[in-house]
């Protein structure tokens, strides 16, 4: 009978599991489109929260249903609700000198450096689409001096336009090469800032520091698997202010160090992440709300003052630096984006454990989101925990980041976006199943684990440096010994290496067309060519896939009204989602007073008629 209490919890949950799975499509909000804005969405009738919807069925029924079934089956073993928040915090952290695992950060360190130096720099040809978009955001600022009120920026200011801008100060020249270079160094030192935070978590279970350095050892494998090997090619670095706020989270909340400095950092990264990355900042603004909560609830008062102050210190000092006219255009851009974005850019969520296209990685990050909850679920509430309650709230907090960080799986559901998506879940069910099996009480099994530590850790490390120097990235000796000499190459490339000859051939024939025009716009996918021309665009939109709205188009006609050549793609419906298809009012307009003056490979040349 006791097993059979034992299971009732787990079997409920994935009951519960497998009826939303079955029932997901047919959770649905009415769907209408006043914005009349067309992607994905407005295509298949599908309202823009759908799938956030589903999303938050698949999550809270299940742990609903085990944690109502775990505290009826075992009301004994249960703390009450007066203790979970405010019961004596012991067993306390205990901060021991672990010499040793300071060698093994200083090991990683090592073949971190020596992973980047000895890698093939990324001189693959050009992405006009994305790489486009960070070049020419970077150059409209340089030639029209102007942030948001220049251009209608995506992703975050710091993405979009300043990184760009700094790697060509930084190697005092505007290239290609420089860009892809900076971003390329961005994402070691986001993986050396995630060392840093694996190295911080270590400390947090009270281990031994034989176990301790071996948890060390095997989280940083994963997350150099993970980093170096899965996502590899993402700009991963967008996520560097959520591993920032993760580290002064453990120092202030766990660890006790300079509590309220790194709380005084949390705050101010209530505005500096927005600026970064715009979505990312909207998760750790609600991740900066989550944390005022639990403090409020723990009546550290002095702890919340000291966020308030350095949030509105922040604030205030953005604002003071910008101006109010382009903090106005800050919040109109930014709310236009977050409101709009998944409409126009959406695509539908796999339903889980179905043929859909990315349901299986899908699946896994669902079914990893619920096994976690449930983990720090019994965590928190179960007696005679081991962890310290600073502890299981930190963990709590990462969960919810988690949480936040799939919508963007959920947003844009192909295989890239869910990885990114789940990538803190990922760690996170990493870092608890690490736990539970340094922790896990083998005696009650009469199994003795006489395992010897200091014949795994040497084979861990191997391991490691083979999976760091893997065969997807190139890497060689003389790569390393030659760095210097290949940066300086690499920064010089000209930018045609990069390019395409059939777009080459493009840009070299309408820079001679509009050589005497200080600024062109195009209307396709293409901000590339900004950049490559020299040449500011002749509206906000050079990025013109962010067009969505019916007043974002009215816009755009207003602000194309001077201009002497637009850009266009020849094949104008070749694709579902074109702009010709996207924006209707702009195609109208455009088919009544311009015509095509020329046609160069898959582009055509517009322009007023008489």
């Amino acid at each position: 009978m006791l097993w059979f209490k034992r299971i009732i919890p787990l079997v409920s949950s994935i009951s519960t599991v497998v009826l939303i799975s079955f029932f997901w499509d047919k959770i649905t909000l009415p769907y209408e489109n006043t914005t009349e804005i067309v992607g994905e969405y407005s295509k298949n009738n599908h309202h823009q929260f759908n799938d956030t919807l589903r999303f938050i069925c698949f999550l809270f029924f299940p742990l609903l249903v085990f944690s109502a079934t775990y505290i009826l089956t075992n009301q004994n073993k249960i703390k009450s609700f007066n203790n979970i928040f405010y019961e004596n915090e012991l067993p306390a952290f205990i901060n021991q000198k672990n010499y040793e695992k300071k060698l093994y950060f200083l090991f990683f360190c090592i073949i971190l450096f020596v992973n980047f130096l000895s890698l093939n720099l990324p001189d693959h040809k050009l992405d006009i689409f994305h790489e486009g978009q960070l070049l020419s955001g970077a150059l409209n600022y340089n030639l029209k001096d102007k942030l948001w009120t220049g251009s209608y920026i995506n992703t975050g200011l710091f993405y979009d336009i300043l990184n760009t801008k700094f790697s060509w100060v930084f190697f005092g020249k505007e290239s290609i090469g420089a860009y892809r270079l900076f971003s390329f160094t961005f994402n070691y030192i986001y993986l050396f800032f995630v060392i840093i935070l694996i190295y911080q978590i270590s400390k947090i279970f009270n281990f031994s520091k034989k176990k301790e350095s071996l948890f060390f050892i095997l989280l940083g494998i994963f997350c150099f698997y993970f980093y170096n090997i899965k996502s590899y090619n993402f700009p991963n670095y967008r996520d560097l202010f959520t591993i920032f706020f993760l580290i002064c989270l453990s120092n202030a909340l766990i660890l006790n160090k300079l509590k309220n400095l790194n709380y005084f950092l949390i705050g101010s990264f209530s505005i500096t992440s927005l600026l970064w990355s715009l979505d990312r900042g909207v998760f750790l603004n609600a991740a900066i709300i989550m944390l005022v909560v639990i403090l409020l609830f723990k009546k550290q008062f002095s702890s919340i003052f000291v966020i308030c102050l350095s949030v509105f210190l922040f604030w205030i000092l953005f604002i003071f630096v910008v101006g109010i006219e382009e903090f106005n255009s800050f919040v109109f851009n930014s709310i236009n984006i977050l409101k709009y974005n998944e409409m126009w850019n959406g695509i539908i969520h796999p339903q889980p454990f179905s043929d859909d296209k990315n349901s299986t990685r899908a699946s896994k990050a669902l079914i990893l989101f619920v096994i976690n909850g449930i983990f720090i679920f019994k965590y928190l509430i179960k007696k005679n925990n081991k962890l310290n309650l600073n502890t299981i709230l930190f963990l709590g907090l990462f969960f919810i980041i988690g949480i936040f960080y799939y919508k963007v799986g959920i947003s844009r559901s192909d295989g890239g976006h869910i990885v990114i998506g789940s990538s803190i879940n990922y760690i996170l069910f990493v870092i608890l199943m690490i736990y539970e099996v340094l922790n896990f009480n083998y005696s009650k099994f009469k199994v003795k684990l006489n395992f010897n530590i200091n014949f795994l850790i040497p084979i861990f490390l191997t391991f490691l440096t083979l999976i760091s120097f893997n065969q997807k990235n190139k890497h060689s000796f003389e790569n390393f010994i030659s760095f210097n000499k290949r940066i300086k190459d690499f920064v010089s490339k000209d930018n045609n290496f990069f390019l395409q000859k059939d777009y080459l051939n493009f840009i070299n024939q309408l820079r001679a067309l509009t050589k005497n025009d200080n600024c062109i716009q195009n209307f396709n996918y293409d901000p590339t060519m900004y950049y490559l021309l020299g040449k500011k665009s002749c509206t906000q939109y050079y990025l013109t896939f962010n067009l969505a709205t019916k007043n974002d188009q009215e816009k755009f006609i207003i602000q194309i009204k001077d201009i002497n050549y637009l850009v266009v793609d020849n094949h104008k419906h070749a694709d579902k989602f074109s702009a010709y298809s996207r924006f209707p009012l702009v195609k109208n307009h455009l088919e009544k007073y311009f015509k095509v003056l020329t046609t160069i490979n898959k582009y055509d040349i517009l322009i007023k008629r008489n």
